[in-house]
């Protein structure tokens, strides 16, 4: 199986390069022979960085706001599956309103044909 993941290389708390890369270690090692010890590589494949942006506490930064991840493929797959069951409930309670309406619908035509009738007698 083919698998890479996007590494940016930090220093001074700077995205200085991304780079593709199949290992952390051999990541890590490069950012640290390129920038000395204070150099680190840190996997951005779920994150939409650019060089500049900000790393620090853990979090990236653009202009001062959190680039938050990409959602993940599971991350969709449970917000349909939410949206799916928040259609389905609505749908059982329109469902439930329509036969309601019906039902009162059907109580004001059988009132009305018996005021219609007592006149016609």
């Amino acid at each position: 199986m083919w698998c890479t993941q996007n590494f940016a290389f930090i220093s001074d708390r700077r995205i200085r390069d991304i780079v593709v890369c199949d290992n952390y270690d051999v990541a890590n090692s490069i950012a640290r022979n390129i920038y000395g010890n204070d150099g680190i590589a840190i996997d951005v494949s779920h994150y939409n960085v650019q060089i500049d942006d900000v790393y620090t506490d853990g979090k990236f930064y653009r202009d001062g706001e959190e680039i938050l991840p990409n959602p993940t493929v599971e991350d969709m797959i449970n917000k349909l599956t939410g949206e799916t069951i928040n259609l389905e409930e609505a749908s059982c309670d329109l469902s439930a309103d329509y036969e309601r309406r019906i039902s009162d619908i059907e109580e004001a035509l059988c009132e009305l044909a018996e005021i219609i009738s007592g006149r016609i007698d």
